[in-house]
C-alpha cells in the first residue's frame, strides 16, 4: 500500500513540475561555454516557436557559424533536445536553475554544458556598406536553362546614363548568399559598393539552394555550378545599360570563372580571379592541408604522415576511372591496413568520394585557363594559406601564356589572407576576429584595371 502511495505521488509530483515547466518562455538566445581539452567555446543556440513546437539555430561566432539551422528542437516542458546532421552535433538538458544543464555531444564526445540566457555578441564590421548609395540597386533574377531553375541576385547600377562595365561576382565553395557573407563579413557587398561608386555595375547572387535562388546544391559539381554563372553572363549581355560583362570569383568562384570564360568568348570580355586556383583541387588541398597545420604547430612528424596518407588517398582517385564501388572499397582497404577502425575509414571515403569533391579533386583549371584571349587579372594574398599564392598564380600565368594569352596581370598581395584581410598568420581561425572584411588596396587595383580596359 505504501508503495502504491508513493508511485501515486512521484507521479503527482512530476506531473506538477511538467505543467510548470511547460509555462516557460524558452524563445531567445542561450548562451553555453565548451570546456575541452583545455580550451574553451562558446555556443549560442536561439530559439523560437513555430506552430509544431519550437525551432532554433545554432551561433559559435568564433568559428564564423552564424544561424545554422538546427534540424530536430523538442522541449517537452522540462528536456530540451537540440540535434542537426550536417555538423553531427547535439544537446540534450534539463531546465534547472534557469538555465538548461546537459551534454553537448560532436563526433563522439560528450561535454557537459549549462546553457543560460546569453546575447549573441556581434562583431565590428567597419566596411558593411551603409545607405544612402550613390547608386540604383535592383532584385533581379534571371533563368539557368542548364538546370531549369531561376537564380536571384542584386545588380548594383552607377548612376549616370552608361553604358558600364558590369561583373558578375562568383563566390567560392560551400553555398552562400549574395554577399558571400562568412563571419559576419559581407565581401561581395563591400566589392559591389566600391565598384558601382566608381561607376562599373555588379551583379551578385544567391548560390543555387540558397536565399532566393531556386534549385538544390545536391550533387553539384563545379562545373556544374558554372552554368548558374554563365546565365548570369547572359542575363547582363541582355542589359541595354551594359556594354561590358566580365566575371569576378574568388576561390572556387576563380575557377568557375576561368570555366565560364574558357567557353564563352563572345560574351565574357575580361576576368577577375581572387585567390583562385591555378592547379588541380588535390595539390590545392595537399598545400592547404601542409600550410594550416604547420600554422597550427601540428609536430612535423604528423604533418609528414598526414601528406602521405593524403597523397595516396588522392593519387587513388586521380588514376580512377569511375567514382565506383571499386574505388571506394580499395581506398577504405587502404585506410583499415593503416590500423583505422572501419567505421571510420568508411566515413573518411564518403567525404572524399561525394560527388563535388570527386569531382574537384580531378580538376586543374591549366586547359581552361589556355582557352581564355581576353584579360585575365589574378591576385592573392601571400599569407594565403588555403590556395598558396607563389604555388596556384604562376601556373595561371603559365596556361595563359600557353594559350598565348600576354594580357595577364598578376598580382602577390603582401600580408594578406584568403578572404584578403590584413593578418597575422593567414589561418583561418583569425577570420572572425578581423575587423576588415576586404583589403581597400585590392579593391583600388580590381577598380582600376577594370577601367583601364
Amino acid at each position: 500500500m505504501k508503495k502504491i502511495f508513493l508511485t501515486v505521488l512521484v507521479a503527482c509530483v512530476a506531473l506538477s513540475m511538467s505543467a510548470q515547466s511547460s509555462k516557460l518562455d524558452i524563445t531567445g538566445v542561450w548562451k553555453g561555454s565548451l570546456n575541452y581539452l583545455g580550451s574553451s567555446l562558446d555556443l549560442y543556440y536561439s530559439i523560437s516557436t513555430t506552430e509544431d513546437g519550437i525551432s532554433a539555430t545554432l551561433s559559435v561566432p568564433s568559428q564564423g557559424v552564424m544561424n545554422f539551422h538546427i534540424d530536430t528542437a523538442r522541449f517537452d516542458g522540462l528536456t530540451l533536445l537540440l540535434a542537426e546532421k550536417r555538423l553531427g552535433s547535439s544537446f540534450k538538458g534539463v531546465y534547472a536553475m534557469n538555465g538548461f544543464l546537459g551534454t553537448f555531444t560532436q563526433n563522439g564526445a560528450d561535454i557537459p554544458v549549462t546553457f543560460v540566457r546569453g546575447e549573441i555578441p556581434l562583431p565590428n564590421r567597419p566596411q558593411t556598406p551603409q545607405a544612402p548609395f550613390p547608386y540604383k540597386e535592383e532584385e533581379v533574377f534571371f533563368h539557368n536553362p542548364h538546370a531549369n531553375i531561376d537564380l536571384a541576385g542584386t545588380l548594383t547600377i552607377p548612376e549616370g546614363k552608361g553604358p558600364f562595365k558590369a561583373v558578375v561576382l562568383i563566390s567560392g565553395s560551400g553555398f552562400q548568399d549574395r554577399n558571400e557573407e562568412i563571419m559576419n563579413h559581407k565581401p561581395f557587398w563591400v566589392i559591389a559598393d566600391y565598384l558601382s561608386r566608381n561607376g562599373i555595375a555588379v551583379l551578385r547572387y544567391d548560390d543555387r539552394g540558397v536565399g532566393r535562388s531556386e534549385g538544390s546544391p545536391e550533387g553539384a559539381t563545379t562545373e556544374i555550378l558554372s552554368y548558374d554563372a554563365r546565365a548570369a553572363v547572359h542575363y547582363l549581355s541582355c542589359r541595354d545599360e551594359i556594354d561590358a560583362v566580365g566575371l569576378a570569383g574568388h576561390s572556387e568562384g576563380g575557377i568557375i570563372a576561368f570555366m565560364v570564360a574558357a567557353r564563352e568568348a563572345e560574351n565574357v570580355d575580361f576576368v577577375i580571379s581572387l585567390a583562385g586556383t591555378g592547379v588541380s583541387g588535390a595539390e590545392v588541398l595537399l598545400s592547404q592541408q601542409k600550410a594550416i597545420a604547420k600554422a597550427n604547430s601540428i609536430p612535423q612528424a604528423d604533418i609528414a604522415r598526414m601528406e602521405t596518407i593524403n597523397g595516396k588517398l588522392y593519387d587513388m582517385i586521380l588514376s580512377s576511372k569511375a567514382n565506383d564501388t571499386t574505388l571506394h572499397n580499395s581506398m577504405v582497404d587502404y585506410l583499415t591496413s593503416l590500423s583505422m577502425p572501419k567505421g571510420q575509414a568508411e566515413s573518411s571515403v564518403k567525404s572524399l568520394t561525394n560527388t563535388w569533391m570527386y569531382y574537384f579533386l580531378k580538376y586543374s583549371p591549366q586547359e581552361d585557363i589556355s582557352k581564355i584571349k581576353v584579360p585575365i587579372l589574378a591576385i592573392n594574398g601571400t599569407n594565403d594559406l588555403q590556395v598558396i599564392a607563389n604555388i596556384n598564380l604562376p601556373k595561371i600565368e603559365d596556361a595563359a601564356g600557353k594559350g598565348g594569352n600576354d594580357n595577364v596581370t598578376i598580382k602577390y598581395m603582401q600580408g594578406l589572407n584568403h578572404l584578403f584581410q590584413h593578418c597575422t598568420s593567414g589561418n583561418p581561425s583569425e577570420y572572425a576576429n578581423i575587423e576588415e572584411t576586404f583589403s581597400p588596396k585590392v579593391l583600388d587595383i580590381i577598380k582600376e584595371w577594370i577601367i583601364s580596359l
